[in-house]
């Protein structure tokens, strides 16, 4: 493979290789190079750096967080409130990526139209929305293809046909080739099902 040609200049120290990614390498290293480089997997991060995330972002778009029943104690006007419990709930359910939240809040903010001479307030309603719209986790090439392909395939074998069909939308809302699924399919008709029925139908 081309990557062996790294394998001599990483081993002699001529060269110092650096790599960053949302997906697991081992997909797209080969084990020799892999064992050879030092991998250093980032934390999800906790709820309260994403608080601090989300209230930065949310001041640095002109808005404010406010505690429940409170008014911000700022002079200047803000261009939209946002209560702190929302903010707390947004951290908790974006499972550690910042990503997701900050998607959710720009589209919460994008669903809104301002009022003139009224301050717009986000609520937790908006926020719901923004995450339904922005939480659809799914790359056709990565860890999280493959895992959904698995889920798809155990739901079918445990005959529970809920959790198929929605493991199936999964791959459709995200953009998955139809053929692709249609061979998943066949492959499953073959290996879970045709295995349990010993006479045809």
């Amino acid at each position: 493979m081309l990557q062996d040609i790294f394998l001599p200049h990483i081993e002699s120290g001529t060269i110092t290789l650096i790599g960053a990614t949302t997906e697991n390498p081992s997909f797209s290293l080969n084990s020799a190079l892999l064992s050879r480089c030092r991998v250093i997997v980032l934390e999800k991060l906790d709820t309260e750096s994403l608080v601090t995330i989300l209230t930065r972002a949310v001041r640095g778009v002109g808005g404010r967080v406010v505690h429940q029943g409170l008014t911000p104690s700022e002079p200047d006007t803000p261009r939209f409130l946002m209560d702190s419990e929302t903010v707390l709930w947004l951290a908790e359910m974006c499972d550690g990526d910042a990503r997701i939240a900050l998607n959710s809040l720009q589209l919460a903010l994008q669903s809104r139209d301002t009022v003139p001479g009224r301050i717009l307030m986000i609520s937790l309603d908006d926020i719901k929305d923004g995450v339904k719209r922005s939480h659809l986790l799914y790359d056709k090439k990565g860890e999280e293809h493959y895992n959904i392909v698995s889920a798809m395939h155990k739901s079918i074998r445990a005959s529970d046909d809920n959790a198929a069909l929605y493991w199936l939308t999964r791959m459709l809302q995200g953009g998955e080739d139809p053929v692709f699924i249609a061979r998943r399919l066949v492959r499953a008709a073959s290996e879970d099902i045709g295995t349990v029925l010993t006479t045809p139908p």
